[in-house]
């Protein structure tokens, strides 16, 4: 056994590859694929703070902009109909400035307030959409939904978490929920595009990304079959309070993985 985790070791680059490194990434990707699966978005939410504990974020993120495009992919053509167009091009345009700047910070700092990061961004997020869903929800104008793409394109390249700014636009507004999911499903399948792209332009793109992607490929794959499961047989009307619950509950256990890893 131990031949086998030092031949993962050499493959991927990660030194002291162990069985839980590989229960982390088994972890990671089923509950990320789970949560992508039913809700169209939250894969890096919930797989990034896993995977962050065994394998610091410079290479968690990328990992997990692997991921998302593999996911998105194969989702897109049983949603692209539903996309609303004009709520995606905006977000899209502001991601677009707004996402090499934040792979710059990811560049700059250290894994551990990197983690610290990633909590806070998860538990801010939740509280903000929380508050949001109490709101009477309306549409928002052009430019407002381009901030939301800006910051989640910041987002987008520092933690792989392209979503919550968007979800906050998108689950507060008029769109029903299946429309909804479609355009978030639609628009973090760009942040990913465009993300991995600017990673390997920076050099932030090695064998360990690929290692990992490949290990977390088969429990993403079966997290995301019984997310989409799961939203096919749930009633349509609880999927912002079911979005939401996970968010909370993926808030919350990151940001207890996050203290505990300060404190140790």
């Amino acid at each position: 056994m131990n031949d086998i985790f030092d031949a993962l070791a050499a493959w991927s680059g990660t030194p002291g590859f162990a069985a839980s490194h590989l229960a982390t990434l088994v972890v990671a990707g089923l509950v990320g694929g789970l949560v992508r699966g039913y809700s169209g978005f939250g894969f890096a939410l919930a797989a990034v703070p896993i995977l962050a504990i065994v394998v610091p974020p410079a290479v968690a993120v990328p990992s997990v902009i692997l991921m998302e495009l593999a996911i998105g992919s194969v989702t897109l053509p049983s949603v692209h109909a539903s996309l609303h167009r004009p709520t995606f091009l905006a977000l899209a345009a502001g991601s677009l400035a707004g996402t090499p700047l934040g792979l710059l910070f990811l560049r700059s700092l250290p894994a551990e307030p990197m983690r610290i990061v990633v909590a806070a961004m998860v538990l801010v997020s939740v509280v903000l959409i929380a508050f949001s869903a109490r709101r009477k929800r309306a549409d928002a104008r052009g430019p407002v939904i381009g901030a939301a793409g800006f910051v989640s394109g910041l987002m987008n390249g520092g933690t792989a978490m392209s979503g919550p700014p968007a979800i906050l636009i998108v689950l507060g507004s008029n769109l029903d929920g299946r429309m909804a999911r479609a355009t978030l499903i639609v628009f973090v399948l760009f942040s990913g595009v465009l993300a991995f792209a600017i990673s390997a332009a920076y050099g932030l793109v090695g064998p360990a990304i690929f290692a990992n992607a490949a290990i977390m490929a088969v429990p993403v794959a079966a997290g995301t079959l019984i997310g989409i499961r799961l939203f096919a047989v749930l009633p349509e009307a609880h999927y912002r309070k079911v979005s939401l619950g996970i968010l909370t509950v993926v808030a919350c256990t990151t940001l207890a993985t996050a203290l505990m890893g300060a404190i140790g």
